[in-house]
């Protein structure tokens, strides 16, 4: 089918299932999720896209992510970011930690070989941040102490989903490659430090500079050098097989930054770059990250195995919870209101634990019928938690703002 045309019926499908969402009191994110679900469907996929418009939605996908994350960059607070650096930390830890020792010794006592277990605990550990940013957006609630803790640990959570996916990945190689891929992880870490400091420092000072002396800062200069920095630094942390998301939070928070140290004119500048990201982003290139992430999950693969599947559901739920609010109490005292939100914040699911089975699967190291369940509690824990989340936020909401 055309393009355009496909491009079209999507977008006005999502719209449509916003506005019921919206009537139902339900997360906006439901509906390109939703959307991207049924699309996924082989017989509807197959009639639908061909190789160039999957290839397409791939890429605004990706771009869609970049700028999400680029947003969130740009709201973020350096100085309130420090101050809820020990929460983010002990929450990020608890919260993989947690889920994923449960995950393990569940299905050891059931049965299963430690290789098995390690793959399934690994698909409960990880978090997609990304749905609860954008309930969060919706509620104006990303500068909060909860929406800070919530971001930076799902940030810091995507350091976790690189080894989970590099360890699987070296599960099937011989242990030569198993050390030199984990030293290898180790070095970009180092290696994207120190570029990171030279962008910081060098290179975002002198664009400014550039830009003020050459066109006054206006605007759409200004919003054209910043989309074209986030994609360098994404592209780069990319290069070093990191997620690009983390570049572009990483770039966010840089030219805030950079901005903020002009005085009142910068903060002007800044807030017109917001207003422009946060237009394209949550109007448009948003969505398009959530339908991929819905359709790349195979509903044919969801009820092949529900006993398993429930297990790994409710101990991905329950240990999520768990390790994210004992993460935020014992280190803030902070109220249980706030911590059962970040523990539902935290439990989002996305595409990292698909990609992670896919290749256990792909490479014989777990059976069709353990990616099944992890297929069908990724699909029950993305739609479980969003619902969950919003309730809290929408009756918690006053005590923040």
């Amino acid at each position: 089918m055309n393009l355009v045309l496909v491009t079209f019926l999507t977008l006005a499908v999502v719209y449509l299932f916003i506005k019921i969402c919206e009537a139902l009191s339900l997360p906006r994110v439901l509906s390109p999720l939703m959307v991207g679900i049924v699309l996924g469907i082989p017989q509807i996929k197959s009639q639908l896209f061909n190789q160039l418009s999957l290839d397409f939605f791939n890429g605004l996908s990706d771009i869609g992510l970049i700028l999400l994350l680029f947003y969130v960059g740009l709201e973020f607070d350096v100085h309130k970011l420090k101050k809820s650096s020990r929460q983010m930390i002990s929450v990020a830890l608890l919260s993989a930690v947690v889920p994923f020792a449960l995950g393990f010794f569940a299905t050891r006592l059931i049965g299963f070989s430690w290789k098995h277990a390690f793959v399934m605990g690994a698909s409960l550990s990880v978090t997609a941040e990304t749905i609860a940013i954008a309930l969060l957006e919706e509620e104006n609630m990303l500068d909060t102490k909860v929406g800070r803790t919530i971001i930076g640990a799902g940030i810091m959570d995507d350091v976790v989903e690189v080894l989970i996916i590099s360890l699987i990945s070296l599960f099937v190689t011989t242990k030569e490659v198993f050390s030199i891929g984990i030293l290898e992880i180790l070095l970009n870490f180092v290696l994207l430090i120190g570029l990171m400091i030279a962008i910081r420092f060098l290179f975002i000072p002198l664009i400014m500079r550039f830009l003020s002396e050459e066109t006054e800062k206006q605007k759409y200069d200004l919003f054209t050098a910043s989309i074209i920095l986030v994609l360098a630094i994404a592209v780069l942390t990319n290069y070093l097989k990191l997620s690009f998301a983390v570049g572009a939070l990483i770039a966010g928070i840089f030219i805030r930054y950079a901005l903020e140290q002009k005085g009142s004119k910068g903060r002007k500048e800044e807030s017109e770059i917001d207003d422009m990201i946060k237009t394209v982003t949550f109007g448009f290139m948003m969505f398009f990250f959530f339908i991929w992430i819905g359709m790349n999950t195979d509903i044919e693969h969801i009820f092949r195995n529900p006993l398993l599947g429930i297990i790994l559901t409710v101990i991905a739920l329950f240990g999520k919870w768990v390790g994210a609010v004992i993460g935020y109490v014992s280190v803030s005292n902070g109220k249980f209101y706030e911590a059962n939100i970040v523990g539902w914040g935290m439990n989002s699911k996305g595409a990292i634990e698909l990609v992670a089975a896919e290749i256990a699967r792909s490479h014989g190291l777990i059976t069709p019928e353990i990616f099944s369940a992890i297929v069908f509690m990724t699909f029950f824990s993305m739609i479980i938690s969003p619902i969950v989340l919003n309730y809290l936020i929408r009756h918690k909401k006053h005590r923040f703002l």
